[in-house]
């Protein structure tokens, strides 16, 4: 398993953003190739990540319907060394 559910990684900089950008998978990924670093993974919170995911999405610019239909919005974050 590439991304396992509740891995955290690192998107880069993609056009139109203003930095780097992060995505947390709400399901198991494996692409055929690889396609974000990993830079963690969920430990605490499972349950809002699985909340979060039952939020429908509409499509993007690109066409990939991944965009909530709803602003998310993260109030806190907790970031520590790994156990």
């Amino acid at each position: 398993m590439t991304y396992p559910k509740g891995t955290v990684a690192m998107v880069g900089n993609p056009p139109g953003s203003n930095g780097s950008q992060f995505l947390i998978f709400a399901k198991d990924f494996s692409p055929a190739q690889p396609l974000y670093s990993i830079v963690g993974q969920v430990t605490g919170g499972q349950a809002t990540l699985d909340k979060i995911a039952k939020i429908p999405t509409v499509e993007n610019s690109a066409g990939d319907k991944v965009t909530p239909k709803e602003k998310i919005t993260i109030k806190s974050l907790t970031v520590g060394a790994a156990a």
